[in-house]
């Protein structure tokens, strides 16, 4: 079936501790490792893309779903459509949230289709759920508008350009930006529950305790964070590595923190791997790939291009657009990006195509995957 409206405490109760791709191994070393503890695994990927899985109590669940009902006033009225798989840490936590509150869920398996999404929205009454900034660009480019009973969307996986959430408020889409990560269980920070609340602009919910060292390197502790990682060797045993919860997370993201009165404020600055050098220079890249973003939509492009940095000889990296074969001829569209940047090494050298962008389930890019298509002899535009 693939729309299913579930028992959100029925299937809270019965979810089994390991949740993630099937790994039975995994699933009896955690029951000795974890008696009774109520672990669920969630993989991922390390920073060499050797598999991983990050460990988290049950009841971090529920302490995050707590705070994240708080935010968005959620009650046993509500009902969530579910559009991210349950092996995800984003659809995962949706069933903690209705499992507390008491709202419905309905699950959907079916492939990602904006007009069937709208559609479903009405006639399931729903008032809650989750995407990605894929998903959402797919609504505006469709101008499509929601029912009048859908009050929130919380947009993770990924930053929302500006441009972006201007159309889709525009369009009437209520849609609130997130930041979060596996292993906070879901959100650290969300845009405020206000129509005129900057996408840039999160408040910190009242679990995290939040630090920055001073390039802005975000440290994360609080009660919702995972205790660890479980990995595999090449013997197929498995061992743990523990995170302290006294030291917390040190994560590879840069924010701002502030305080206003008794709320806590946050502002994503990037990644580690956002920055690159051109010429000896330090270049961040998501806010290239925002206007890049905002000008293809503006020429009508049905799925948005990748600005990505390839090694160069001379000047250590340089930016090439990358798009798929479906897409328009971009030659258009690099003139405009180029004619807008007022230094030459946030231009783009060259257009690149592969035979399609290789994307997650949750519509996150793979990267290295990417590469791989580029250097196994992709075709110039």
């Amino acid at each position: 079936m693939e729309t299913t409206e579930l028992i959100s405490s029925a299937f809270w109760e019965s979810a089994r501790p390991h949740i993630a791709q099937p790994e039975p191994s995994l699933d009896a070393f955690l029951v000795t490792r974890f008696p009774g503890q109520g672990i669920c695994a969630f993989q991922t990927s390390g920073s060499e893309s050797a598999p991983k899985w990050v460990l988290l109590e049950k009841r971090a669940f529920q302490i995050s779903a707590e705070a994240v009902n708080r935010h968005f006033a959620a009650t046993a009225e509500d009902r969530w459509l579910i559009t991210i798989p349950s092996h995800h840490v984003g659809g995962f936590s949706i069933f903690a949230r209705a499992f507390l509150s008491g709202a419905s869920v309905i699950q959907s398996d079916a492939k990602w289709d904006p007009v069937k999404f709208t559609a479903q929205l009405g006639s399931d009454a729903i008032t809650l759920t989750s995407l990605v900034p894929t998903q959402v660009h797919d609504l505006v480019q469709a101008r499509l508008t929601p029912p009048p009973n859908l009050r929130a969307i919380a947009v993770g996986g990924g930053g929302m350009g500006i441009e972006l959430a201007r159309n889709a408020r525009n369009l009437g889409w209520p849609v609130f930006q997130s930041y979060g990560m596996t292993e906070t269980a879901s959100q650290i920070a969300t845009q405020p529950l206000a129509p005129d609340s900057p996408t840039t602009t999160l408040e910190v919910l009242p679990i995290w305790d939040l630090t920055t060292e001073p390039d802005n390197r975000l440290t994360v502790r609080g009660p919702a964070l995972a205790i660890g990682y479980a990995r595999r060797s090449f013997s197929g045993a498995w061992t743990v590595d523990p995170i302290d919860p006294s030291v917390g997370l040190r994560t590879r993201d840069h924010v701002r923190l502030w305080t206003e009165g008794d709320t806590h404020f946050l502002e994503f600055q990037g990644r580690d791997q956002d920055w690159i050098k051109i010429l000896g220079e330090l270049v961040y890249v998501p806010p290239l790939q925002t206007r890049l973003d905002d000008l293809a939509t503006s020429l009508g492009w049905p799925t948005l291009p990748i600005l990505l940095a390839l090694p160069d000889e001379r000047a250590e990296n340089r930016l090439v657009l990358v798009t798929d074969q479906s897409q328009p001829e971009p030659a258009k569209l690099l003139a405009r990006y180029n004619d807008t940047v007022s230094t030459p090494i946030h231009r783009i050298s060259a257009a690149r195509t592969v035979p399609e962008i290789p994307r997650s389930d949750l519509g996150k890019l793979k990267r290295a995957e990417l590469l791989k298509r580029l250097h196994s002899g992709p075709s110039d535009r």
